[in-house]
């Protein structure tokens, strides 16, 4: 069940490559890169990488709100609610609910990382 929740939370990014390199570029770093979760680049004049500061990224993530791949886990969380009710409906059956509960769980999940 980890490795799921590992998987999926590489595919649910917190935030923007547009936000990132907009930031970036205003504040003169250069070549940023994502690695385990965390922003690395080059600050002016430096020539080793540094950790882009927490507050940074939640500020980023304060002003801009849901990323794209988090409207669209929200979006599939709500779709499959949707055909779930109906097809519990339908079918007399609660099955489909339970898929429905446990995807969204594990969308929820991949998306609880903390900046």
């Amino acid at each position: 069940m980890k490795s799921q929740t590992q998987s999926l939370g590489s595919a649910v990014k917190r935030l923007a490559d547009a936000w990132i390199d907009q930031w970036c570029q205003e504040q003169g770093w250069t070549e940023w890169v994502a690695s385990g979760g965390t922003y690395w680049a080059f600050p002016p004049q430096a020539v080793m990488p540094v950790p882009i500061p927490r507050e940074v990224l939640q500020e980023l993530k304060a002003t801009y709100g849901l990323s794209p791949q988090e409207r669209w886990a929200v979006g599939v969380m709500l779709a499959s609610t949707i055909i779930a009710l109906l097809g519990s409906w339908y079918s007399h059956c609660p099955i489909p609910l339970v898929g429905a509960f446990s995807l969204g769980a594990l969308l929820t999940a991949a998306m609880d990382t903390e900046l």
